[in-house]
């Protein structure tokens, strides 16, 4: 059996804990959400009172409210009995009055234990017949997964509703073929090597252009700057649609796990990653414009690392096509838009490795005590003078000046 994702059991002396081996944020978030603290000297997540002040609060209805909350947002969950929902303090060891699983060959199917005639009246009311040999309850076999799962949830809580117990096997009411879908989705959003740790390795690539540009962009500082903005503000809008993906897909009701979620995940995409990080150690070390611009030529190219990247983007979009409306729209969508942010962000790194390529990449200015020092040692050259070259006297150099004979008075004799 897959380990879960979360353990809520007790603990002989912290009460009631929590324990994840899940690799997703997420999980970690959500408990402490629902008041769970980690503990100092351990793993484990401590339930505290809501009161500081009544540290005997009973913590049993929470800690049951926590299993759903958790199952609801697709995390497989493994809790002591007592913490199972749906199941009163005095009913502990005692068989629920209703149960519904789904047997391989009859679907969806529910059982009743004897002498509870109203639970038997309210299933045949929805539509269940009882088949006497194997003594269970049955939908027609014509009724599609999607309409008898609707049917035997709303049964289920009639029957809650009416003062019942009631037991619903784990992942007994999910459609496989959705639950299929819908686990490889979030398994390529939030899996190790998914599209969030791609995402987190793009903007260490960015985060190296920009400390390129610092050092050596000289008069092209300005223009990178601006692309490299643009490429950033993308890369945060990109990370809003898929939390707002991650959001909708978790927000989807569950009666039990969506299996291997998160379990033997394999770090499928890990390699591209590497590959981010190794164009990032490049670029940090380009010597000059050229060098950094082939980096980012690499980086951007057809079939590079981050076309790559745009297509596990897109493939998980039209996978979220194949979703029932209107969980299909509300995921696609903000997949879809994060794939056309991605693009605007290898745009902007293609045209500032254009720029670096083709135009110019000098120097820094040097400082103004580098000018005043180089004047200093530079010898000062007399311009030659030339013919048409007029002195301060108004004389051509070389020729003596004469008097028109008109302006010299006459003299006496």
């Amino acid at each position: 059996m897959a380990t879960p994702d979360i353990a809520i059991g007790t603990h002989p002396d912290l009460g009631v804990v929590a324990s994840t081996a899940s690799g997703v944020p997420a999980a970690k978030i959500l408990l402490s959400r629902l008041g769970f603290v980690r503990g100092e000297h351990s793993d484990l997540y401590v339930l505290l009172p809501n009161d500081p002040d009544q540290p005997d609060e009973p913590l049993t209805a929470r800690a049951k409210h926590a299993v759903t909350v958790l199952r609801d947002a697709h995390f497989t969950v493994d809790a002591d009995a007592v913490y199972e929902p749906g199941t009163a303090e005095h009913d502990q060891g005692k068989e629920p009055d209703a149960a519904f699983g789904r047997h391989p060959t009859l679907g969806i199917t529910a059982a009743i234990t004897d002498g509870h005639p109203y639970a038997a009246m309210v299933l045949r009311a929805a539509g269940f017949t009882h088949d006497g040999e194997r003594d269970v309850y049955t939908l027609p076999d014509t009724m599609s997964h999607a309409t008898a799962s609707v049917i035997a949830r709303n049964t289920a809580r009639v029957l809650r509703q009416s003062g019942s117990t009631v037991r619903v096997i784990p992942g007994a009411l999910a459609d496989p073929a959705r639950e299929r879908r819908m686990s490889r989705i979030m398994r390529t959003i939030d899996g190790p090597g998914g599209i969030r740790s791609l995402l987190a390795a793009v903007r260490r690539l960015v985060d190296a252009a920009a400390g390129w540009c610092a050092k050596h962009a000289g008069t092209s500082a300005v223009f990178i700057a601006d692309r490299l903005t643009t490429a950033a503000a993308r890369l945060d809008v990109a990370a809003e649609s898929l939390n707002g993906a991650d959001s909708r897909l978790r927000a989807v009701p569950n009666d039990g796990e969506i299996s291997a979620m998160t379990n033997g995940v394999i770090d499928e995409h890990a390699d591209l990653a590497t590959m981010f990080d190794s164009l990032a150690a490049e670029l940090r070390t380009a010597k000059n414009g050229p060098a950094a611009a082939e980096v980012l030529v690499r980086a951007t190219a057809q079939g590079g690392p981050l076309d790559q990247f745009q297509r596990i983007i897109d493939t998980a979009s039209r996978q979220a096509q194949d979703l029932p409306e209107p969980l299909a729209t509300a995921v696609a969508g903000p997949l879809t838009e994060a794939v056309a942010d991605l693009g605007r962000v290898s745009k902007a790194l293609s045209d500032i490795g254009t720029h670096l390529a083709n135009g110019p990449h000098a120097p820094q200015t040097p400082s103004a005590a580098t000018r005043a020092d180089a004047a200093r040692t530079t010898p000062t050259k007399k311009p030659k003078a030339s013919a048409n070259h007029t002195n301060t006297t108004g004389t051509t150099p070389g020729i003596a000046r004469q008097t028109p004979a008109a302006a010299v008075p006459n003299r006496r004799r």
